[in-house]
């Protein structure tokens, strides 16, 4: 009785843990989107002021901006659009990959929970039982007593 009762804490504490991983995943997958976004974000501001920068270094050097130095600022600016955008990307990729790995962990403690309770259950002999054969003294089972001549 002991052990079934054992296996009962055993089975709770694997559903909670899982349960509390998966929540953990979910806080972790969602800092890890936000650092993604900030660091996008961080990205776009180093753009933009390099890409000032630019234009202020051909500005001062007489420079006009058509042309080559347009095209220069422009590929600047795409260049860090896209470096922005593979932030973003990784950031989203490793936010879904712990969310994997929080369901994941849910699944385990479920299946284990589910594994303790039926260990436990079978400690307890609660296994089915088979319906009983039927009694000796009746024919066909119908209740009709045996008189021994068939008529």
């Amino acid at each position: 009785m002991w052990a079934a009762a054992a296996l009962a804490v055993a089975a709770m504490s694997s559903f909670i843990g899982g349960q509390r991983a998966k929540k953990e995943a979910k806080r972790q997958a969602l800092i890890a989107r936000q650092e993604a976004e900030e660091a996008a974000l961080a990205k776009e501001r180093e753009v933009q002021k390099f890409a000032s920068e630019q234009e202020l270094g051909f500005l001062s050097s007489g420079v006009t901006l058509e042309g080559s130095p347009l095209m220069v600022i422009k590929e600047t600016r795409e260049e860090g659009a896209r470096d922005a955008a593979n932030i973003r990307k990784f950031g989203a990729a490793r936010a879904d990959a712990l969310r994997r790995q929080g369901r994941s962990a849910f699944f385990q403690g479920v299946t284990q929970a589910v594994g303790y309770g039926l260990q436990g259950a079978s400690q307890l002999n609660w296994a089915p039982k088979a319906a009983p054969p039927p009694q000796t003294g009746q024919v066909g089972g119908f209740g009709t007593p045996k008189t021994g001549n068939i008529a």
